[in-house]
């Protein structure tokens, strides 16, 4: 597995009268030239692939305008984020003023550079070109893991994990000297900084992993003495504690809520860390059998006594294993399926070693065979026939992952944006989802407003903003404590003052909220000595909401035209720090009944019913089915299946329903107590224009609460509608 000492380049002869010519490389640089021309492939892939508004890609343009000197939202701590990206995406954009092609630069320049890392990691870790070529090859295209960074636009991760692999690729060169040559351990050095500084998460893992690389070089070479390797290491302590001050001063204070996400250990917790490594069937052979080989290496070294090159993936593996576990025990609520590619990047370099071991038994059996091949062949034949056949899997599951984060039409966001950026006032927010909200704010520098789930935002501020967009976006009204909530998402009567209608009631579930039922007006019958009518039909008479420190609620009450004594209320409170939510329905002198619908897109899966209560669970969600506990407190009231697969709730004589909704399966919430208006949300942040997709069969409805707050429809770009508020200046 250890290449020939001989020169890669063979002396060119030179001839009188002749121009002398660059000689033929030898065998020695095959395994280079594979890997690049692997990597010129994939990038081929990622450059003819759009990349305009996917994932995270319009967050990393935005936080280029800081260092750009360009407006940037003002609820964006752009310092908090370590620099290196922003900042190699800034000085790129000053060369290549066009976004999107700045993008495709930046992502070109960190693919090469995660290949590279692969190749000198195991050309100098393991004293083997062909080792470095196959774990470049099989990082990028065996395995799925590396490649998604580039989907999404995982562009943090990709530079901290490609300066990593150099970090320790670097120190372990620096121990295969017979003298201490002061380049390699400043190379390591500055590499391991750098993955310091690119990503908060592997950094975590990159310095202590190049450390530990560091250690073993300095104990290999001992014989030298202290004083030379002290000289040598002085750079790696001053580095080392800069990246702890800027740590502890800038980073972690900022980011201690990565730590602490209500979500994540039920939606991106451990188990589902293991799904993601375990789901695509090369990458668990890339698993096991570098894990394997590794083990294997590392004994052999111990029982050598030397340090060898699998002591250093081992030590990397060690750290990187140990801090996983570390955040296991003590419950760290992180997003744990990053860990994925930090498990496999020393996995990856071991399993190229253990093909190229393979190899090497295969050709000294040829060579007893009396069939030789030429050194370099038999290596560079697999090392083709991997890359031609892992590379269509490889890229084709690629493109699906990247219609995921991909925008629904690119082009027609793109001009959205641009014109919306081009009109509105400084300080004006935009209105819209996630996967666009992203690209408003990298192209414009204007603020977007959007929800996201919980799990994918990690700082209180942006919890808040996801709440708030969500009622505006989705609701007339809503109420909740946090851990329930009670969403009316219609209204009847004029404008903005019409009575809420509609009740839809959500359930915090590990952290995540979740519809779960809704209470149609259609399905609220009120019987007395006349005709059954459903409150769908009765007149909205007001609307009133009370909160106080301890309870919010919303009452709202109805009438009949044709008897003024008539009148039907329905009052929903929530309560601070509160699972429960209280519905209360009444109409004197008549009885009612009620049913309670899944909410779209999910079932009741179970339904126990034990008289005045019962337990409904649901679709499983995060791994574990969201439940409810439903009790009716009013006297001969009862509860029962409904042939639909709801749930009704019956008052009986006494014209009064009163239903306690408990959330069985709530997270620690994201947010605090809350009546939560619309308009308050419009005028809290300054928003100013709304940019949403027409073929989402939501759209009507959302366009209809819209015109009510005063906006309208301004704009169509493709299938995307623009409207502003009539306050606002038209581009």
């Amino acid at each position: 597995m250890t290449d020939p000492p001989r020169d890669v380049y063979r002396p060119a002869r030179w001839i009188p009268g002749r121009m002398p010519g660059i000689a033929i490389p030898t065998i020695e640089l095959l395994p280079l030239l594979i890997t690049v021309a692997v990597l010129a492939g994939l990038t081929l892939v990622t450059v003819t692939t759009p990349i305009a508004g996917r994932g995270d890609y319009g967050q990393w343009l935005m936080t280029s305008r800081y260092y750009l000197g360009e407006n940037v939202p003002d609820y964006r701590v752009i310092t908090a984020l370590p620099p290196v990206v922003p900042g190699l995406l800034a000085a790129v954009r000053v060369m290549v003023p066009d976004p999107v092609a700045a993008l495709h630069v930046i992502n070109t320049i960190l693919l090469a550079g995660m290949g590279i890392g692969f190749y000198l990691t195991g050309t100098l870790v393991l004293r083997s070109r062909w080792v470095g070529a196959f774990s470049a090859v099989i990082g990028l295209l065996v395995t799925d893991r590396f490649l998604e960074l580039f989907a999404f636009g995982g562009l943090l991760q990709a530079a901290s994990m490609s300066c990593m692999c150099l970090s320790v690729a670097a120190f372990a060169r620096a121990g295969r000297e017979d003298r201490v040559v002061r380049r390699w351990w400043l190379l390591g050095t500055v590499a391991m900084a750098l993955a310091a500084f690119a990503h908060v998460g592997t950094g975590t893992i990159a310095v202590p992993t190049g450390l530990a690389a560091a250690a073993l070089s300095a104990i290999g070479l001992r014989r030298l003495g202290w004083q030379p390797l002290t000289l040598a290491l002085l750079p790696l302590v001053v580095a080392v504690a800069g990246v702890a001050g800027y740590w502890l001063l800038v980073l972690l204070p900022a980011s201690a809520d990565y730590l602490t996400n209500p979500a994540s250990l039920a939606y991106r917790g451990p188990d589902r860390l293991f799904s993601v490594l375990l789901s695509y069937g090369p990458t668990t052979i890339v698993l096991v059998v570098g894990t394997a080989a590794m083990a294997v290496g590392a004994i052999g070294d111990i029982a050598r006594r030397r340090i060898g090159g699998y002591l250093y993936l081992l030590a990397w593996a060690g750290v990187t294993w140990g801090t996983l576990a570390l955040s296991v025990v003590s419950g760290a609520a992180t997003d744990y399926p990053r860990f994925a590619t930090l498990l496999l990047a020393p996995l990856v370099v071991a399993a190229g070693a253990a093909v190229m071991w393979v190899l090497a038994r295969v050709a000294i059996g040829l060579r007893e065979s009396s069939r030789r091949i030429p050194g370099g062949i038999l290596p560079a034949a697999v090392l083709v026939a991997t890359t031609m056949v892992a590379a269509p899997l490889t890229v084709g599951r690629y493109e699906r992952q990247v219609g995921v984060y991909q925008p629904r039409d690119a082009q027609s966001l793109t001009a959205a944006v641009e014109w919306l950026g081009g009109g509105l006032s400084n300080g004006e927010a935009v209105l819209t989802e996630v996967r666009d909200g992203k690209w408003v704010e990298g192209l414009t520098g204007h603020e977007a407003l959007f929800s996201q789930p919980v799990r994918y935002a990690f700082r209180p501020t942006e919890w808040q903003r996801s709440r708030d967009a969500d009622v505006l976006l989705r609701s007339t009204q809503t109420l909740t404590s946090g851990y329930v909530a009670a969403q009316f998402i219609g209204r009847t009567g004029p404008g903005a003052d019409g009575v809420p209608t509609e009740l839809l009631l959500r359930a915090n579930h590990g952290g995540e909220f979740v519809d779960l039922l809704r209470v149609p007006t259609t399905e609220t019958l009120v019987a007395g000595d006349g005709p059954t009518v459903a409150a769908a039909t009765l007149v909205p008479m007001r609307a009133t909401q009370r909160e106080t420190d301890r309870q919010a609620s919303i009452r709202t009450v109805w009438g009949q035209s044709a008897d003024p004594r008539f009148s039907y209320t329905q009052t929903v409170t929530a309560f601070r720090d509160g699972t429960t939510l209280r519905l209360i329905q009444s109409a004197p002198d008549h009885r009612l009944s009620t049913e309670l619908v899944p909410a779209f897109g999910i079932a009741i899966t179970s339904l126990e019913i034990d008289g005045s209560e019962a337990i409904a669970c649901f679709t499983e969600l995060g791994g574990s089915e969201p439940c409810v506990r439903v009790h009716a407190t009013q006297a001969g009231a009862r509860l029962t299946a409904a042939p639909d697969g709801g749930l009704r709730a019956e008052s009986g004589s006494s014209g009064r329903i009163d239903l306690l909704i408990t959330a069985l399966t709530a997270g620690r919430a994201s947010t605090g107590l809350g009546l939560l208006e619309p308009m308050d949300v419009v005028e809290g942040y300054n928003v100013g224009a709304a940019l949403l997709y027409e073929p989402d069969p939501a759209y009507p409805a959302r366009l209809h609460r819209l015109e009510a707050l005063g906006f309208e429809e301004a704009r169509a770009f493709g299938p995307y509608r623009v409207l502003l508020r009539q306050a606002s200046g038209s581009p």
